[in-house]
């Protein structure tokens, strides 16, 4: 929030207090309604990018929950807060209904009737 800071007016706020005056979300929250859209549209084959090589998919198994769960790897404390393994938890704690959902426009409130 550096950039704040350099604001008139709000220099001495605390960085809570940053975010309601300029009307912007924390990191956490951006990251909590980003997240699944990307992970949506890597699992969905909507990027370019290859989803067994960034979280490869559990497949088949007896698990609760929908089809498309995604396995973690094995990490170290420093990478804990990359994007592919900060995504596993959230993504296979979503609902089926979200999961295999027909576009990306569910996670943006748009298209929440099936």
């Amino acid at each position: 929030m550096r950039f704040t800071r350099m604001i008139l007016g709000i220099s001495r706020l605390t960085n809570d207090e940053h975010l309601s005056a300029l009307y912007l979300y924390s990191l956490e929250f951006r990251r909590m309604s980003g997240d699944p859209i990307e992970t949506y549209r890597i699992v969905n084959d909507l990027d370019k990018v290859d989803v067994e090589w960034i979280f490869p998919l559990v497949g088949e198994s007896r698990t609760r929950g929908h089809r498309l769960k995604i396995k973690g790897h094995a990490f170290r404390k420093l990478r804990r807060n990359r994007y592919c393994q900060r995504v596993v938890n959230l993504w296979n704690s979503l609902p089926k209904k979200a999961v295999e959902a027909k576009s990306v426009d569910f996670f943006y409130g748009r298209d929440i009737d099936f």
